[in-house]
């Protein structure tokens, strides 16, 4: 479907989202740890919103990925990814990998994986972060749902590699 179509709607949802964003910041300004113990569910509606637009918008992030509405719009999904908790970061995880899919049907040397790369980085980045268990916890004694997670986290990674390509991923 062409995507033009939306342009109002699309206009009306872009312009909600900034201060949506400044909420979102407000409430991490105080510190992830705390504001994930007092807010967690505020926090966790922002992230689905932002990755509910993502995912409708993924055309238009391919086709205006310089757009600062639309790095706004990743830099908040990618900060999502980033949150020490399991539920919230893995909102985004099919978000990411649709937008690998669409950026890989490109040439390697289309311009577009270029564009990308830099956002795949820091998700590579962010991706390590969400599997490094803390010194306390034992790796031997992490449960299912710990595995299961760092699995979920694993196809991120190789969607990043794929977008990256292993060289650059170095």
């Amino acid at each position: 479907p062409d995507i033009n179509i939306y342009q109002p709607v699309i206009h009306v949802i872009m312009s909600q989202l900034g201060s949506l964003r400044s909420k979102f910041e407000a409430l991490l300004s105080r510190g992830v740890e705390a504001a994930l113990e007092s807010e967690e569910e505020r926090i966790l509606q922002i992230c689905r919103i932002y990755v509910e637009v993502g995912e409708c918008l993924v055309p238009l992030v391919m086709t205006q990925c310089a757009d600062a509405q639309i790095v706004s719009i990743l830099e908040v999904i990618l900060r999502c990814t980033d949150l020490p908790s399991e539920e919230i970061s893995s909102i985004p995880l099919e978000f990411w990998h649709r937008l690998a899919d669409e950026v890989c049907r490109h040439p390697e040397t289309d311009v577009k994986i270029d564009q990308f790369q830099g956002v795949y980085r820091e998700l590579l980045s962010a991706s390590i972060r969400r599997c490094t268990l803390s010194t306390s916890q034992d790796p031997f004694q992490a449960d299912d749902e710990i595995a299961a997670y760092r699995q979920r986290i694993l196809g991120l990674v190789e969607d990043c590699l794929e977008v990256l390509t292993p060289n650059t991923a170095l």
